[in-house]
């Protein structure tokens, strides 16, 4: 798995579990925000994790509301 905002999710590392969005979306262009949100998006509605649904979630809001405005 590629996508680090999932391994964020997901990790059971409280070091990477921690990190901040910001410092994984940084230096980002369209196009890869865009597949990250995808991917993330396909997670969310796979996961049976509520804590993972609710985190994808909030990660999808601040990609489209302060990234890709």
């Amino acid at each position: 798995m590629a996508n680090a905002l999932i391994k964020t999710i997901i990790s059971e590392e409280e070091s990477v579990r921690n990190r901040s969005i910001t410092s994984l979306l940084k230096g980002k262009g369209k196009k890869e925000l865009l597949r990250l949100a995808s991917e993330l998006e396909k997670f969310r509605k796979s996961s049976g994790n509520l804590y993972h649904r609710v985190r994808a979630s909030l990660f999808l809001f601040v990609i489209y509301r302060f990234y890709l405005q």
